[in-house]
Formats: structure tokens, sequence, C-alpha cells
């Protein structure tokens, strides 16, 4: 089993997620803003919601890598998550990392989604030669974030042959060279 590390930031706790974690990331997941560009842009149910924290918990085990939690550290309270995920792939293969980030909307705007994924690449630049992100078309912070932090546009991600929701472009981030 992959050890879920706990990284510290000037002013956050990235951790894995915890059962009491779950009110404060069904909240954010109901807001309409937060899901905007996430999936199809619809609001989380709670059942989903909790599908998603046993998917974040889940995948350390199975992948050695996953989703964690956000932690305010002088509050104590979760805004957020971010980390790594792979997206199903109907082969059965292994794909690239893909780094992702959600905030409540009570903390964007800080630079908690920076600091954050900055203590997250550092972690998975030891483990990865590279990560992708992919994001919807029209989130420009997002987009600016993923440049911040090393991502390239890598053009338009295909969608799901089913797919309804927005555009996606799909970014890549090779592990630089002094993390080698």
């Amino acid at each position: 089993m992959a050890d879920i590390p706990l990284l510290r930031t000037e002013r956050l706790v990235v951790r894995a997620h915890r059962l009491g974690d779950f009110e404060a990331i069904a909240a954010m997941y109901a807001e309409p803003d937060t899901v905007r560009f996430i999936g199809a842009g619809e609001p989380h149910s709670r059942e989903v919601v909790w599908s998603r924290l046993q998917r974040a918990a889940g995948a350390w085990p199975m992948l050695g890598y996953g989703f964690l939690a956000i932690e305010h550290a002088a509050s104590g309270r979760v805004i957020g998550e971010a980390g790594f995920l792979e997206r199903f792939a109907p082969t059965g293969e292994r794909r690239t990392p893909e780094a992702g980030w959600a905030l409540a909307a009570s903390a964007r705007g800080r630079g908690y989604a920076g600091e954050a994924m900055a203590a997250i690449l550092a972690w998975g630049d030891q483990r990865f030669e590279r990560t992708i992100c992919v994001i919807a078309k029209e989130n420009a912070p997002s987009i600016a974030l993923a440049h911040r932090l090393g991502y390239r546009d890598h053009g338009v991600e295909p969608p799901p042959p089913d797919w309804t929701g927005p555009e996606f472009l799909r970014f890549e981030r090779e592990r630089p060279a002094h993390a080698r």
C-alpha cells in the first residue's frame, strides 16, 4: 500500500481525506460555481460526493497516488481537494497521472490552489516523468494556474463518445531537470 503524503505549506495542510471531511467536500461540490467546469458542470449530489471520497481513498492503494484534502492550517477547515487521478482507459492500460484541483468558493482568489499544487507537484516530481491536466476551455483561472505550474498547451482533449459537456484542453508538464 502506498504511503499517503502529508504535505505542509505556509498556510495549508494537504493530507489524506478523513470521514469528517464529507460535509465540507459535499458543500463545495454542491456550489454551482465550483462545478461549472467539472465534468458536465452540474452540482454533485451527496451520494456522488460520497463516491468521490471513496474513490479518492481507494486510488492510493491501487495506484500509489490520488486526491488529497486541502485544509486551511490556521482554521482547520477543509477548503478543497487536489492531487492526481487516472481517467478510465477502456483498454485497461495505465495512463499518465492527471493533476486536478477544486476549491470552495470562499477559498478562491487567495492563491491556495497554486500553493497546494506546488506541494503536490514537488511530491509527484519524485515519482512521475510527466503529468497532464485537463481543463475546460472556458476555465481561464485554472488555465492560468496550469501555466504558472509549468504545464504547456497540448491541444484539445478528445471527449468520451457520449459526451455533451464543455470542450476540454489538455496540458502536459515534464518533471523539471532539478527534480530528476
